[in-house]
């Protein structure tokens, strides 16, 4: 299959095609051996299920979602049931609301609104709401709001309406304008008169006030909203602000942070995970949608335009406009953000999946673990195979770095207490004011190193980490590690890390060395200096100890680690070793053997199988993380088998082959852990859906159950 390069015309129809050719046989040894995952009734994981040729063009995203508050959308018509009981209804407040209750119980909130309650109003005009006159209610039933979930951070998700909800102008008057002083911002947040520009006291008419109980405002984190200028036009975003509810600025729907959250990084795509429908309600309030590109609307971002009386907005399309509209422009819709505390677990609900195609999947059952958005990225057809993995989160391990952009940046260098490993957990004793306490969870572990701690630091070249000085401390999170279920055995578990993790070398001397006598094997294990040749003791700074509690030590099973010769020179592999954590082998990502995990039986096959990505601290650490376009991002991992002489061990190349070997010291070669771990001990792991060699990762809320 080719991947269309042709320009995307309105009505801006982009088709992902996902073809499926020629499936031969599934390996019948990957079918056996299933594994119960923690809280899931009947949930099973699978040994690697092997699809041949399965390949597609395009990207799609998918997000987990929740409900979370309730918000007029869904009308009332003339001809159903409800409406005769709403138009002799008495009672109804000053915002047009009332509760009717079904016999004492089962009270259901709805709204009315006439013509002259919209924003805006239009008659006959192709794509507007129908206002037949200006003395008949319109009536509208309050429905839980669904949201998708843009990204998590410990015990906070960033959200994002499904749909649009309502229809305001970014500011009531065309005049020079920011978030801070918006009328948008003190409608959304209910402030006061002297919050905004124009004088308006939002505190008893608002958004916050209709659409969540005190209870859930109380779970909605204060979220510091960065107003940065507009990115092409530099027109000045004015004063950062502190709001529970605000919109999206053109960085969070473009650029690299918008990728993270399941958006193109191109302003000028027409993005599907961009395109927005709107509810009944917003659309009597004055929301356009195109009703010949499936009913999208247009929907206000925060970021001004080329003026500072123009708004940025996203169009129907998924397209970025931000030369923008006219800030009293009243038919974009109001799609809104917000930061919710997931510890308040009994405020919300798990609501399935909605899917940038089109695929809505809902579930009634809430999920333990939301996950952020699961991007699909996909390729031209090519031969080979795809595999797919299933996967479980155990233990944690510096991950992405705090960059001095993000709210927690400010907090880490104030904190106090980082031990001899560069770790801290931040309590709320080190949070001194109010931006930071609600801007980073409470028991949040991060590392922190110099340019000095890298295993190697290199200045200007693209390939490696930018260390810009000798001095700064750099801040990454820990996060928790995803792992790939290669086999299983009864209650046994034989994982791989889904990315390369850290960099270190296999040994630290350039010398003969083997696996059993290797410092990388004493690192990863944490042992004394006299189970590795340099004499170095690892009992206080290793990989274990780091990533793992006693008690998830405790399920990682002692494993009798095979050290075969290299199978091409014949350089001895030597003793064997009983460890709980170990690398890769040559026969362990080849042969028939490698074939059941899920990799190529050719050691020289560029295999996509192969291929890993790495952590942001393991390129600060060192890794070597490829530009080329054929492997964008992949490194290379080592094995643990000798290479081909007795001071080299082999190695996995960012194409997913093998090669004979580097020298044992190499210092920009990532460690890609195994294990095996004990699932009999399910309270100390979770399940993580699934990952695929053609980079489909796909977080479900169980895994299959066949």
């Amino acid at each position: 299959m080719q991947k269309s390069t042709a320009k995307i015309i309105l009505p801006c129809l982009m088709s992902v095609v996902l073809v499926l050719l020629g499936v031969f046989g599934i390996l019948s040894d990957m079918i056996g051996n299933l594994i119960r995952v923690k809280e899931v009734k009947e949930a099973v994981l699978h040994n690697p299920v092997v699809d041949m040729d399965a390949m597609c063009a395009g990207q799609k995203v998918t997000w987990d979602c929740v409900w979370f508050g309730s918000y007029p959308q869904t009308e009332v018509k003339s001809t159903d049931g409800e409406y005769g009981a709403l138009q002799s209804a008495e009672g109804w407040d000053d915002n047009g609301d009332i509760v009717i209750y079904n016999n004492g119980i089962n009270g259901t909130k709805y709204r009315r609104v006439l013509r002259s309650d919209a924003t805006y109003v239009t008659s006959g005009e192709k794509g507007y709401y129908d206002w037949e006159d200006d003395t008949t209610y319109h009536y509208f039933k309050y429905e839980p709001v669904k949201w998708r979930v843009l990204k998590i951070d410990g015990d906070s998700a960033m959200l994002l309406s499904d749909i649009v909800l309502d229809d305001r102008n970014y500011n009531t008057e065309r005049k020079d304008t920011t978030w801070e002083v918006s009328t948008i911002r003190s409608w959304l947040n209910g402030y006061n008169a002297d919050m905004n520009r124009k004088g308006i006291d939002y505190s008893n008419s608002n958004f916050i006030d209709s659409a969540f109980t005190t209870e859930e405002q109380s779970a909605i984190a204060d979220t510091n909203v960065v107003n940065n200028d507009n990115l092409n036009y530099d027109t000045e975003g004015g004063n950062n602000a502190i709001d529970k509810l605000f919109l999206l600025s053109e960085l969070e729907v473009y650029t690299d942070t918008a990728s993270i959250y399941g958006f193109a990084q191109d302003r000028g795509t027409y993005d599907e995970a961009r395109r927005c429908k709107s509810s009944d309600y917003a659309k009597a309030m004055g929301v356009y949608s195109d009703i010949e590109i499936e009913g999208n609307c247009y929907w206000w971002l925060r970021s001004l335009g080329n003026y500072s009386y123009l708004a940025a907005y996203v169009n129907n399309c998924g397209y970025i406009n931000n030369y923008g509209y006219s800030v009293d422009f009243r038919a974009n819709g109001v799609r809104v953000a917000l930061n919710l505390n997931l510890s308040s677990s009994n405020l919300y609900t798990y609501a399935g999946t909605v899917c940038s195609d089109g695929i809505i999947t809902e579930s009634e059952k809430a999920e333990e673990n939301i996950s952020n958005p699961r991007i699909v990225k996909v390729a031209d057809a090519q031969e080979g195979q795809n595999v797919k993995w299933d996967c479980v989160y155990f233990g944690s391990y510096p991950q992405t770095e705090i960059k001095k952009a993000d709210s927690e940046y400010a907090v880490l260098q104030r904190a106090e207490g980082w031990d001899d490993n560069g770790d801290i957990v931040i309590n709320n004793n080190v949070m001194n004011d109010n931006v930071i306490n609600n801007n980073v969870v409470s028991g949040t572990k991060y590392r922190r190193m110099l340019k000095g701690d890298a295993t190697y630091a290199i200045s200007g070249n693209v390939n490696y980490y930018n260390w810009e000085d000798d001095t700064t401390y750099h801040y990454f999170r820990y996060e928790p590690i995803k792992w790939r279920v290669l086999k299983t055995d009864g209650d046994s578990a034989m994982m791989l890390s889904d990315i390369v993790l850290d960099d270190r070398e296999y040994n630290t001397e350039y010398e003969d060395t083997t696996w059993e006598t290797s410092t990388i094997r004493s690192w990863l294990n944490g042992y004394n200096a006299d189970m590795n040749q340099e004499g170095i003791s690892y009992s206080s700074s290793n990989f274990i100890d780091s990533a793992f509690t006693i008690e998830e030590r405790s399920a990682i099973e002692d494993t009798n680690v095979a050290n075969y010769a290299n199978m091409y020179y014949g350089i001895e592999g030597e003793n064997n070793t009983m460890d709980k954590l170990f690398l890769l082998s040559e026969l362990e990502i080849c042969t028939k053997e490698a074939k059941t995990y899920g990799f190529s039986p050719d050691y020289f096959v560029d295999d996509i199988s192969r291929e890993s990505k790495s952590s942001d601290y393991a390129k600060a650490m060192g890794v070597f993380s490829s530009t080329s376009t054929d492997c964008k991002g992949n490194c290379v991992w080592w094995l643990r088998s000798p290479g081909d002489n007795s001071s080299s061990a082999a190695f996995v190349t960012c194409i997913g082959d093998g090669d004979y070997g580097f020298h044992v010291d190499k210092g920009d070669i990532g460690v890609r852990v195994a294990l095996n771990l004990n699932l009999s001990l399910s309270n100390l792991y979770t399940y993580a859906g699934t990952v695929c060699s053609d980079g489909t990762v796909n977080t479900t809320e169980e895994p299959s159950t066949e």
